[in-house]
């Protein structure tokens, strides 16, 4: 059972008029088949062994603020992508609708995690191998590996007994290239600011005084999309790090006691602890299938422990494989864990 695609839906607003409607909805299926993961495919988290253990021991996982990611940049990049086109459809722009819709689309990118929204991000890989993850978050290859399979099924939850507080999260696979991240921002204003002039012009909005409301209206729609492509662009510079991202925005004010803190060399990290589980009838199941050892630790003299730790946390439910070492042939071993 595959993750079941949710579209990104920050500014509530009434929904746009049938010609911007249609293009908005082509644009999401094509969207989210870009962020579709494979069947049974696995995103692997690296970490520490004490964020290991913490994530073993309470099936919770941190979502850090976007802020404090390794790319200094992170959401000022995607920001500058979109701005730096939507200006170039601004400025020869006479229209006075037009200008509105613009306008609104402007000023929805611009205040992105500066007012009102804070996106929390927990971050994966494609791969389960690779040097630069090790290096910074598997503590130099002495760290972990921890394989995800995520499905329709997947929730998170700041309360376990609360399932009406429980919902899917956003995942999102990113995008590096510059040339792709420009197309996919131009063919979708392209097209949509063709139906917005259609829409104008066919006198669906006939009140002169309305159009330019409603055209700014329609842009506050639209622009979702374009937050949903600034969250999922990132610098070219970090590609090989092949992320994946579990995505989870609330207001600024929403629950501020539930905002931890933690520090690292560059700084403060504001973070929000989540359950990540799967929903399976009445189970709440832990969504994890792999764990994989660090290159540069001891194999052997690490696995019995490991073995220990996940039985200490055994129950009936899915299996979880303790990887093979990346350099030497030693046989898998299954164990449980809900």
């Amino acid at each position: 059972m595959s993750f079941k695609f949710r579209p990104l839906r920050l500014q509530d607003t009434p929904p746009s008029p049938g010609q911007v409607r249609t293009v908005i909805d082509m644009f999401q299926e094509d969207w989210s088949k870009y962020h579709e993961l494979k069947e049974n495919q696995k995103l692997h988290h690296y970490t520490s062994l004490d964020a290991m253990k913490k994530i073993i021991n309470t099936r919770k996982f941190w979502f850090s603020h976007a802020s404090s990611l390794n790319d200094p940049l992170e959401t000022k990049y995607g920001r500058k992508v979109i701005l730096d086109i939507l200006k170039d459809y601004i400025v020869d722009e006479d229209d006075q609708d037009l200008r509105a819709f613009y306008d609104s689309l402007e000023v929805s990118i611009k205040a992105f995690d500066t007012t009102l929204h804070s996106p929390f991000i927990a971050c994966f890989c494609q791969s389960d191998n690779v040097l630069s993850q090790w290096r910074a978050y598997g503590n130099v290859g002495g760290g972990y590996s921890l394989g995800f399979q995520f499905s329709e099924r997947t929730h998170i939850a700041y309360n376990l007994e609360n399932d009406e507080e429980a919902g899917s999260p956003l995942l999102r696979k990113l995008i590096y290239k510059k040339d792709e991240q420009e197309k996919i921002v131009k063919e979708f204003l392209d097209s949509i600011v063709d139906s917005v002039k259609r829409t104008i012009a066919t006198g669906e909005y006939p009140n002169p005084r309305r159009r330019n409301h409603h055209a700014a209206v329609i842009g506050s729609d639209v622009g979702n999309i374009l937050l949903d492509m600034l969250l999922s662009f990132k610098h070219p510079a970090f590609e090989e790090e092949q992320e994946w991202r579990l995505i989870h925005i609330t207001m600024d004010n929403f629950q501020p006691e539930l905002v931890n803190f933690r520090d690292n060399p560059h700084g403060l990290i504001p973070y929000r602890s989540l359950y990540l589980y799967d929903q399976e009838e009445d189970v709440k199941t832990f969504p994890i299938k792999t764990i994989g050892v660090g290159p540069s630790l001891d194999y052997e003299r690490n696995l019995k422990p490991l073995k220990l730790l996940l039985h200490h946390h055994s129950n009936d439910g899915h299996e979880i494989q303790i990887n093979e070492p990346y350099a030497v042939n030693v046989k898998d071993a299954g164990y449980n864990l809900r």
